[in-house]
């Protein structure tokens, strides 16, 4: 269950009388930070370091360079964390082609998103076509991540595997060992609680079930 939750901009104003509450912050950015490097990084990467473990040093850098920070609004605070993260997910790429001794060239480019928290949601409701890309932006961005960040284990590994990767549910099966009415499920089970906990359909595609 996700607790009501504050503002960005309330947040840093809290953090400016009182450093002491940077935790709440960071906390407040973390799901999306998981979102995000999960979409962002080599899955060759993944293998060899946690995605998690990269937003913890995110995090960790965001802590001791805070006094850094000029901004007071959550364009200006989502800009300044990502591009922390995008620096330690190109330290990443960096270690691991001196490992595998591979091309900078062969390694998947890193997506950059400046300004607000934002991520695309893949539509499926028209399931004949290429499902379009949602651009959720800004503070609702922030909501829904915390909101699939509190998902059970396998209701959200299938909702971030369809909406955020853009994968067929015949995919997702494979992918977790479960079979297409199992993902259907966990599909249906998952965007029902979303709807239920945000009061908004907006970005939940009915159409979970096609074998696509």
């Amino acid at each position: 269950m996700v607790s009501e939750t504050q503002s960005v901009e309330a947040l840093l104003a809290q953090v400016r009388g009182n450093p002491d509450l940077l935790g709440n912050l960071l906390r407040h950015y973390r799901p999306y930070l998981n979102l995000v490097a999960s979409q962002r990084i080599d899955p060759r990467i993944v293998r060899r370091e946690c995605g998690e473990d990269l937003v913890q040093q995110t995090l960790a850098e965001a802590a001791a360079r805070f006094d850094t920070f000029r901004g007071d609004s959550e364009a200006e605070f989502s800009a300044w964390i990502q591009t922390i993260l995008n620096h330690v997910l190109e330290r990443a790429v960096r270690v691991h082609i001196l490992a595998e001794k591979r091309s900078v060239n062969r390694e998947r480019p890193l997506y950059y998103q400046e300004g607000s928290a934002s991520f695309y949601w893949f539509d499926f409701r028209a399931c004949d076509a290429t499902p379009s890309k949602l651009l959720i932006r800004g503070e609702r961005a922030l909501q829904l991540a915390q909101h699939v960040d509190a998902l059970p284990g396998k209701q959200g590994a299938a909702i971030r595997l369809r909406f955020f990767e853009g994968m067929k549910v015949r995919q997702i099966g494979e992918a977790m060992g479960l079979s297409h009415t199992a993902v259907a499920g966990l599909l249906k089970r998952g965007l029902r609680i979303l709807r239920d906990s945000m009061n908004e359909d907006l970005w939940f595609s009915d159409v979970v079930t096609s074998p696509k």
